[in-house]
């Protein structure tokens, strides 16, 4: 991933950045961002909360269309933002770890930033929209794929390892729910796993170091229908990359939640 981005960021002015891919990319993304009654009519929103939205929008090229997400944030707390990245800039840097990390994620197109002054009014943060992708959450136990058992657990032990790197290169994730990953069929077969949503990726904190391990292995294992033996695999596969001294194991009782991790 480029980093040019760093020579425009600014927490007083407004700014803009995008990568130099594709030349016609930056003014159309401008253009949907400070005229959102275009975005409207050309955007198809295909997520939506209090201060977030995401909008999927088709791009036109030299090489025909391609489509973008593009994840609007209207947060506007102060203090938070004060002299700090936006949440649109966050995700940049986690993406950037990521990547560095050699984790496989969606392709990082743009992101920006609207101030006044040090009022943060409205940050932007572009990807490619991975096509024929569904959430490794379709194979949670509630889901349509948990029937397809031994693909699933191929693919959370794929995405174990990767966790593993990340924690052992000494940083969370901080959002490893299933609805954050993404799987996609290759041509020849092979399913890849695509990373998503990572505003939350930082390094480890000093004093919460072990919560936010427990907290991210988790989060990953909640809710998948796993056999003890099955949790022991996946247990020696993080164990074999970071060294740490933690246990998977099921949850008690009639919950919801199927699986955990604790210190061992």
């Amino acid at each position: 991933m480029a980093d040019s981005i760093d020579k425009v960021v600014s927490f007083f002015h407004s700014w803009h950045w995008s990568t130099e891919k594709y030349p016609a990319l930056g003014a159309f993304i401008r253009g949907m961002v400070e005229h959102p009654e275009r975005l409207s009519q050309e955007g198809k929103n295909i997520w939506d909360s209090n201060n977030k939205t995401v909008e999927l929008c088709q791009v036109p090229d030299d090489a025909g269309t391609f489509r973008i997400a593009l994840k609007r944030s209207s947060e506007q707390r102060f203090w938070r933002y004060f002299l700090r990245p936006s949440l649109a800039l966050r995700e940049y840097y986690g993406f950037r770890e990521a990547t560095r990390l050699g984790m496989p994620c969606v392709e990082v197109l743009a992101c920006g930033e609207k101030r006044n002054g040090f009022r943060l009014k409205e940050s932007y943060f572009v990807t490619r929209f991975a096509e024929d992708a569904y959430q490794m959450q379709e194979y949670e136990f509630d889901y349509p794929r948990r029937e397809a058992h031994a693909e699933m657990l191929a693919l959370l032990s794929e995405l174990m390892v990767q966790i593993a790197r990340l924690h052992a290169a000494g940083f969370r994730h901080g959002g490893a729910h299933g609805r954050n990953f993404l799987c996609r069929k290759q041509p020849e077969g092979k399913i890849e796993i695509l990373w998503i949503d990572l505003a939350t990726l930082r390094r480890f904190s000093r004093r919460k170091r072990w919560k936010e391990i427990l907290l991210d292995l988790s989060d990953l294992l909640e809710y998948f229908d796993l056999s003890e033996d099955e949790l022991a695999r996946l247990q020696r596969l993080y164990c074999e990359i970071t060294g740490f001294p933690v246990r998977f194991e099921k949850c008690d009782g009639p919950r919801r939640k199927r699986n955990r991790c604790v210190i061992a």
